[in-house]
């Protein structure tokens, strides 16, 4: 616990980058430095480079909900790292932290459906806004399946098929701006950076993704007392790559001093 204090310091948000995803020893170092600053150093949340969306199933876990935590795992966490075993053990701990007395959160940061597919942030959405008729056709035609599926889905529809999903997508997301829920304009804006990820043509400034990502951290981070964020090196680094922000760089004009990168490499 002394050598974490020294590293992290007095930094309210903590980064930590992972070389490389799915590499059993950075998941262990993530758990690892989570339960201890969790449990020395006043962490209440743990971040990470997954839906936001999906992550409300994770939170509602670990905080007693019901299922088994490979199925939750599994549909909470994008990008396939629900299948780890040791992003399992870490789900556990935190709802054993938590039965015995603590609080801590799971946040996701990142688009839906590993960028895929839309589908979780609707019915994110379409569970927390007003219902209108149309909206279970709204979530049939938006969630495309798994994140290799979803990507064949969208790019073999037909033109007018795609412009009247997008359109939808947009309306929804009025729909939701209208209302006052801080949860489903998180997801809402999860679906406008989905949106504009697909529009990208490349240009100067950071990705949709990127900025998505450091507004959902600045969210959390005005939320939480103390934060640990955990993903890619190349999102949590300070600095820019090769002349456009990315995550780590926006965060550091927001946060400032407030903010501790750690990076990793094997």
């Amino acid at each position: 616990p002394e050598a974490v204090g020294a590293l992290i310091g007095d930094a309210r948000g903590i980064a930590l980058g992972e070389a490389a995803h799915s590499v059993v020893e950075f998941t262990a170092l993530g758990d690892a430095l989570l339960r201890i600053l969790v449990q020395d150093h006043g962490v209440t949340a743990f971040v990470m480079e997954s839906g936001f969306a999906e992550g409300l199933l994770i939170d509602d876990w670990i905080h007693g909900g019901p299922g088994e935590v490979e199925d939750i795992a599994r549909a909470g966490i994008t990008y396939g790292f629900g299948e780890s075993d040791g992003i399992r053990r870490q789900l556990t701990w935190m709802r054993e932290w938590n039965a015995a007395g603590g609080d801590v959160r799971f946040y996701g940061m990142d688009l839906p459906g590993s960028s895929t597919s839309p589908g979780a942030a609707v019915r994110a959405c379409l569970a927390r806004i007003a219902p209108e008729p149309g909206d279970e056709e709204l979530l049939r035609r938006t969630d495309l399946g798994g994140r290799t599926d979803a990507a064949i889905a969208y790019a073999e529809m037909p033109d007018d098929a795609r412009a009247e999903v997008i359109a939808s997508l947009r309306a929804l997301v009025s729909r939701v701006r209208s209302q006052d829920d801080e949860i489903a304009l998180r997801c809402a804006a999860s679906i406008d950076a989905f949106l504009a990820e697909l529009d990208w043509a490349g240009g100067p400034g950071p990705y949709p993704r990127e900025t998505f990502m450091a507004e959902t951290v600045t969210w959390i981070a005005e939320r939480e007392p103390r934060i640990l964020v955990y993903a890619h090196d190349t999102h949590v680094r300070r600095a820019p790559l090769e002349g456009r922000d990315w995550m780590g760089s926006l965060l550091a004009d927001r946060l400032g001093d407030g903010l501790r990168v750690i990076g990793t490499t094997y």
